[in-house]
């Protein structure tokens, strides 16, 4: 059965997050090492933390790109994730919804409705059908 061209269109949005993930990563890893002594006030500890949030945020964009990859490839378990995944970033776009100024509540909007596209599209029969006979 052909991969559903939604499957890939989020597919492609994960592997993007995965690489801006993985840059942002490097960056704050780097920088924070690079950097960490010759900033005025920064201790080695507050350097330590960005090398960790850095490694942090690698591993994170290793994830996301390897269950984008499993989505791709029509795996179970990655659409599956990936319908948990996006209830997360709905549920937490709720509270964007009480963001102080209003482009913060516009974008939540936003973020909320391209959330609960997401999982409907993944949760249609013709969609989950094609993850089955993979």
């Amino acid at each position: 059965m052909p991969r559903p061209t939604g499957v890939t269109v989020i597919s492609i949005l994960y592997w993007i997050s995965a690489c801006v993930l993985i840059l942002m990563g490097t960056i704050m890893a780097v920088g924070f090492t690079a950097f960490g002594g010759m900033v005025a006030g920064m201790n080695s500890l507050l350097a330590g933390f960005g090398v960790i949030g850095g490694i942090v945020l690698l591993g994170i964009g290793a994830a996301i790109a390897f269950i984008g990859y499993s989505l791709f490839q029509l795996q179970e378990w990655a659409r599956i994730v990936t319908i948990v995944l996006v209830g997360i970033g709905f549920m937490l776009g709720v509270f964007g919804l009480m963001h102080p100024i209003g482009v913060g509540r516009v974008a939540s909007i936003i973020r909320m409705a391209i959330d609960g596209f997401i999982i409907w599209y993944l949760v249609q029969p013709q969609v989950s059908v094609a993850f089955r006979h993979a």
